[in-house]
């Protein structure tokens, strides 16, 4: 007879962690690649199925944090050019704390900063046709 204390407990439904930010081009709607020979820049995890695209996978829990710097990918530059973008992104990096800890799930000011310093790699190799996108 099964033990009631080992039932199956059921799976709660999984929500999503992160979510995509990406640069098109403005002109042809086609997203935007990394210039040939460039490798990753070391800010975090590259999309394995896709690793030459210029994107990267902010969580969730930097939302707040990115909020209260006017820079939250979803909110405050979904929809803009590459110029805007990297503009916010250099008004709000240096304001932001170097608290960068090794669980990249955790909510600092300093993880938050690793993305947006990524992002503004990517907003400065795009170039001035590249919009910013976010794609859940």
């Amino acid at each position: 007879m099964p033990n009631p204390a080992m039932a199956r407990r059921p799976t709660p439904q999984r929500t999503a962690m992160s979510y995509d930010i990406t640069f098109y081009d403005a002109r042809t709607n086609e997203p935007i690649y990394k210039p040939d020979g460039l490798l990753d820049l070391g800010f975090g995890n590259d999309r394995r199925t896709e690793p030459d695209k210029m994107f990267t996978t902010p969580t969730y829990n930097y939302g707040e944090i990115f909020s209260r710097f006017g820079i939250n990918p979803k909110h405050d530059l979904n929809g803009l050019p590459a110029t805007t973008v990297a503009a916010k992104l250099l008004a709000a990096i240096p304001q932001m704390a170097d608290d960068i800890v090794d669980d990249q799930w955790e909510a600092t000011e300093g993880n938050a900063k690793r993305v947006a310093l990524r992002l503004l790699a990517w907003a400065a190799l795009a170039g001035p046709n590249a919009i910013l996108r976010e794609e859940s």
